[in-house]
């Protein structure tokens, strides 16, 4: 599968992960040290944002376009979306000479639509083409999306210097979506005669995708080099080795003939002789470098080459620790930073430019706020009741609720599937990563 991404945002999902993983202070007065963490001990970040207040603007912006076109009434004009996003991290085990982190990540979207709208359009029937008599018809869109992804990492690290041995990551995400679409047109010409007919459709589809990775590096990945203080750069440099296993499928029922017939015209379907649903991710995601065949992922070696640098610091008040020094670290010097603090021993923030965060494959912008990509501290309680919800979800979607499989099917955009091999890639950036 094609697409091509932005090289700042495959440097940023690295650094963030190791970063994520990394619950170390990075600054204080005297330059921060490694720190001692203690069996149990956690930390957690996440959000929560109801995309239909945050887009309210556009939505009645389309809702308005719809009530001023001629002879037609809106009867119903009802979008809602939800998103979130939830990180949490815990000390599993200390030894010696090792810490034992695991890290769990799960994000979920569902929205609903519900548009109504009766106008005047042409009547069923063949008719001279300048002589098509109109009626008034209604046009509806009933569409619901649900969608979650849930990762498990475990991250050895030295006890010393926090320098990251190896991760292992278990990624799921399932998608379940409905569309009805009433009343849509049809129109063909034929030796000067014109035939309209109309069409209702059910549209479903099933999304399930896994992938486990395996990543060790050589030295250990020392992303923060103790001590550090505000103005120092300095390089992080590591050799690294990836093995891993991906798959899934993708199963789409009531497309209409011809709208299924241009889909498997797609390139990667047709180079893996794929002519229908449902689509074994394993069998379309390939690659020569790195080497991706048959759901196996590797091995294959590389480097990772970044700058990074602290930038400044500043004392806030976080709701869990009262007022807190937080100190801010760019990642090859581009507005994309984490935040620490010597007073949590851990990150308190990350934040992402959305720009960067952009699949260029997409026919479209996704608009996203800068802040709307930010996470902020949580309570570890809450992030926990909120992961294993999405987790939950997720099983639900996947059709897994007790033991059972469900054979759900349901339309889906392809955005969906590129999301897919946007998390393979995030991960095997691992290979590509250069020092801007």
């Amino acid at each position: 599968m094609n697409g091509t991404l932005s090289k700042s945002a495959l440097v940023l999902a690295t650094i963030f992960l190791l970063g994520s993983v990394l619950a170390v202070p990075v600054v204080s007065a005297e330059g921060a040290q490694a720190p001692i963490w203690n069996e149990g001990d956690s930390w957690a970040m996440g959000k929560s944002v109801d995309l239909d207040q945050e887009f309210a603007d556009q939505l009645n912006g389309l809702e308005l376009v719809l009530e001023n076109a001629p002879n037609a009434t809106v009867n119903e004009f009802n979008v809602q979306a939800l998103a979130s996003a939830w990180i949490l991290f815990k000390v599993a085990d200390v030894t010696t000479s090792e810490y034992n982190l695991q890290g769990q990540f799960a994000a979920k979207f569902a929205g609903e639509a519900h548009i109504s709208v009766t106008m005047d359009m042409s009547k069923p029937g063949t008719y001279d083409w300048y002589a098509i008599p109109t009626e008034p018809r209604t046009v509806a869109v009933d569409l619901t999306v649900d969608s979650a992804m849930v990762v498990d990492a475990t991250v050895i690290l030295q006890k010393d210097t926090a320098a990251v041995k190896s991760i292992q990551v278990d990624m799921m995400a399932s998608a379940l979506v409905e569309v009805y679409l009433t009343n849509i047109p049809e129109m063909t010409t034929s030796e000067g005669m014109t035939t309209i007919v109309y069409h209702d459709y059910h549209v479903k589809l099933t999304f399930d995708f896994h992938m486990t990775i395996h990543i060790a590096f050589d030295p250990s990945l020392d992303i923060f080099q103790f001590p550090i203080n505000v103005g120092e750069e300095w390089d992080v440099n590591s050799n690294v080795t990836l093995t891993g296993t991906v798959g899934g499928f993708l199963d789409i029922n009531g497309l209409p003939a011809e709208a299924e017939e241009e889909f498997f015209q797609n390139e990667v379907l047709q180079d893996a002789n794929i002519t229908s649903f449902p689509i074994d991710f394993a069998k379309i995601i390939k690659s020569d470098d790195p080497p991706i065949s048959n759901g196996e992922i590797g091995p294959v070696t590389g480097e990772i080459n970044a700058h990074m640098s602290c930038v400044s610091s500043e004392t806030v008040t976080l709701p869990l620790h009262g007022l807190v020094t937080i100190y801010k670290i760019l990642v090859n010097d581009s507005s994309n930073a984490i935040y620490y603090s010597d007073d949590t021993h851990f990150l308190t923030s990350i934040e992402a430019s959305s720009s960067d965060l952009v699949i260029t494959v997409l026919p479209f912008e996704l608009p996203l706020s800068d802040q709307m990509m930010q996470m902020d501290e949580v309570a570890p309680n809450t992030a926990e009741q909120q992961i294993n919800e999405v987790s939950d979800y997720r099983s639900t979607i996947a059709g897994e609720v007790d033991g059972e499989s469900s054979p759900f099917a349901s339309f889906m955009l392809l955005a969906m599937i590129l999301a897919a091999v946007l998390v393979i890639a995030i991960v095997l950036a691992f290979l590509l990563i250069r020092k801007k």
